[in-house]
């Protein structure tokens, strides 16, 4: 019939293939062979030949037999080179905007690219004592927020490759002084999963900041703000940081992370 467009053929096994992806997605502590079978209502050695061919090209992996089924390595590579091919700094530009509309206050998306801060978009309402992007950015990694959240993230070679390049003078009345102390700090930012940073970049700012993950865990940028002290109380800092968490939650979503 004129303007009916036909739906174009499919081979039954990629088709399943694609179901037994979509399912592990959607699992993050996996499944095994019989729960995967079941709910897509396949023998279970149909289902265990498609996973074979799966786990062969690194799709699913099993630590052991017997263990449930979790996506592989290889689905996050390909994410990430996806990724690369896209404008995050657009897909993110409406939520780094939005948040400092929120909270009143500048607010940077950052990553690294060796041992230099990279913007990846940033935003600053019109209001009375701010802290400018320039100050926000002008400091050595350990004094920003986003810089040491994401240095406390990176590889122990990665991060030994930066430190000793780090101008460890006196930024701030309280900046780390000494490339010891950092080293003790960051496995602590590490496992708190974010950081708090008073004084350290000059006198009377402060920052905080979070990371962004990737499907696969790993983090791949920091999203923070800096603030004149007059503005950071204690009673402040809990709610900055939830909506920090809450804004890198929907960036992770239009990442597709």
């Amino acid at each position: 019939m004129k303007g009916t467009q036909k739906r174009p053929r499919s081979v039954q096994s990629v088709d399943r293939a694609v179901m037994i992806l979509e399912l592990l997605a959607a699992q993050p502590a996996g499944l095994g062979l019989g729960g995967i079978a079941g709910k897509l209502g396949l023998a279970p050695q149909t289902a265990q030949s498609l996973l074979r061919t799966l786990e062969a090209h690194e799709m699913v992996v099993q630590r052991e037999r017997g263990t449930p089924y979790c996506l592989g390595p290889r689905i996050h590579r390909l994410s990430r080179k996806w990724m690369s091919g896209r404008d995050m700094t657009a897909l993110a530009g409406s939520t780094v905007e939005a948040l400092s509309r929120k909270i009143g206050e500048y607010v940077l998306l950052a990553k690294l690219r060796g041992g230099t801060l990279v913007r990846l978009g940033e935003a600053s309402p019109d209001q009375a004592l701010m802290i400018s992007p320039e100050m926000a950015l002008s400091g050595d990694l350990h004094t920003l927020a986003t810089g040491k959240l994401l240095l406390a993230y990176l590889d122990d070679d990665q991060r030994e490759a930066i430190i000793p390049s780090l101008d460890f003078k006196m930024h701030g009345p309280r900046s780390v002084r000494d490339p010891a102390e950092l080293r003790r700090l960051l496995p602590k930012i590490r496992r708190r999963g974010w950081v708090v940073c008073i004084e350290e970049h000059g006198a009377g700012v402060t920052a905080m900041a979070v990371p962004v993950h990737e499907a696969g865990g790993r983090v791949v940028a920091a999203l923070g703000t800096a603030v004149p002290l007059v503005r950071f109380p204690k009673a402040r800092r809990a709610k900055l940081r939830g909506k920090l968490q809450a804004a890198a939650a929907r960036i992770e979503k239009q990442w597709g992370m």
